[in-house]
């Protein structure tokens, strides 16, 4: 598995990076920072047990200016990558 640290996307590579937080939510938190100081536009983080997506953009010298979070009845949108559209609830259907 490959860890961000290693990874190390610049913004030509990548426009959306999404992990799937099963017992490491902590570290996927910490790891907006080197999404963002990578250039990744927007980094989400699935969040299982919460049933919950925690959604980082609009990077800027290595932090992210935008954090949201959406619950099972929201919709996400990809500000990045328009065609990404994605009912929450799906995701833990």
């Amino acid at each position: 598995m490959t860890t961000a640290k290693r990874c190390d996307p610049g913004s030509d590579e990548a426009e959306l990076v999404i992990e799937v937080a099963v017992s490491s939510p902590t570290l996927d938190r910490e790891n907006a920072s080197l999404y963002a100081e990578g250039g990744v536009k927007e980094y989400w983080i699935v969040l299982g047990p919460e049933r919950r997506v925690k959604v980082y953009g609009l990077p800027e010298n290595g932090r992210y200016r935008e954090s949201r979070q959406f619950g099972a009845d929201d919709t996400l949108q990809c500000a990045s990558v328009s065609a990404v559209r994605i009912l929450v609830s799906d995701l833990f259907a």
